[in-house]
């Protein structure tokens, strides 16, 4: 059996959390014994796990906690796994820990972070590619992210493998859950909706201005975003300001969201950038039209008008595009279907996770071989 820690910051609510999880409940436990290392505290996303795994919470401190290495060094040796795998920037402290012990480092990149949307911070550049000698395989949800990581961090093409992250259609389907409409109060409005955290990197301030800016007096639509995160107070202020806030609901963050798909006609999400997003995969697999920002692994998600459109991070555009969905049901329809049709074929949970224990595998078997003894 293959032993794997995970090191990432936290187990919150987000799509990289989520992948993990789904990875953790789905591999062949006969095979994979899987740990988790959480370098802040672990989260709701835990809640999700199938069955009892070892969380390991080290409370980092805010800023650059010098404790964390040598705790995640002691955790290491406790735990022993074959293989440990880091996550993001913020995991890196693990890459360093695992060379002191000598234990075999995967890292994964999955996303952007707020203070760096193009990952082009010098300083992390230079640490990033110091480290990369350090690692055997590097695991990223798309391809922009792997091509950023062969051209600008200069990693070995042969070392950088893309998985994409993949869905469950058994979950997320399309449902039609009227009591669910009416509860909200959207039984004959056309839906607008996005979910994710409510975080400046998601830009939900732009798809309200969009909202706004719609011909209500021509079409009866709605907005609903699901999610919760620091900009809830910044938007409802904004909400508050609109005239068309009795239109417009925050649902915060909720464990039902997969039946939630069901009050959207038309899924949005504008950010400003993007590794892979689960809600667009979620939102096609729930057979909805998307409407994304033509930013990171958005365009190699949204085939354009086939499952929906890929638009530029522009309000105007925004507006002009919802209002094509909103004057045509029967384009609605047609985007969505093909939309759960790509999810099928390209993005299914099963293929994620067959990707992960292919690598894992992999890697386990070369430490195996360089630690086998030379024989005559």
């Amino acid at each position: 059996m293959i032993k794997i820690l995970h090191i990432l910051y936290s187990l919150n609510i987000g799509g990289m959390e989520n992948g993990i999880v789904n990875i953790v409940n789905n591999s062949d436990q006969t095979l994979f014994e899987h740990h988790l290392c959480c370098l802040k505290t672990s989260g709701d996303s835990a809640k999700k796990l199938n069955f009892s795994v070892p969380i390991y919470e080290l409370n980092q401190k805010p800023k650059h906690d010098w404790s964390i290495p040598p705790k995640i060094v002691r955790l290491i040796r406790n735990v022993r796994p074959d293989i440990v795998h880091t996550r993001n920037w913020g995991a890196l402290d693990g890459v360093a820990a695992s060379v002191l012990t000598g234990t075999t480092v995967i890292h994964g990149e999955h996303g952007w972070n707020t203070d760096d949307l193009l990952g082009r911070n010098k300083k992390r550049r230079i640490i990033r590619k110091l480290f990369s000698s350090f690692i055997s395989q590097y695991t990223t949800v798309s391809e922009d992210i792997r091509r950023w990581l062969i051209e600008y961090i200069g990693v070995a093409e042969n070392k950088v493998i893309k998985i994409y992250n993949g869905v469950d259609t058994n979950k997320f389907f399309e449902r039609r859950l009227p009591a669910l409409r009416s509860k909200h109060g959207l039984e004959n409005k056309v839906v607008i909706g996005s979910v994710g955290r409510l975080s400046s990197i998601k830009q939900h301030d732009l798809l309200i201005d969009a909202f706004n800016r719609i011909d209500h007096s021509k079409f009866d639509a709605a907005l609903v975003i699901i999610g919760e995160g620091p900009e809830r107070s910044r938007l409802e202020s904004i909400i508050a300001d609109s005239p068309y806030s009795d239109r417009i609901q925050l649902l915060g963050e909720r464990a039902d969201v997969h039946k939630l798909y069901s009050l959207i006609d038309i899924f949005a999400l504008v950010s400003m950038n993007e590794g892979v997003s689960n809600t667009i995969l979620e939102a096609m697999a729930c057979g909805l039209p998307v409407i994304a920002t033509n930013v990171g692994g958005n365009k190699e998600l949204v085939a354009p008008e086939k499952t929906g459109y890929l638009i530029p991070n522009n309000v105007t555009c925004l507006r002009q595009t919802i209002e094509k969905y909103l004057e045509n049901p029967e384009l609605r329809q047609m985007h969505g279907k093909n939309g759960r049709r790509h999810v099928i074929d390209n993005f299914s949970l099963q293929k994620m996770v067959d990707g992960y224990s292919m690598i894992y595998q992999t890697v386990y078997d070369k430490k195996k071989k360089k630690l086998r003894p030379f024989r005559n």
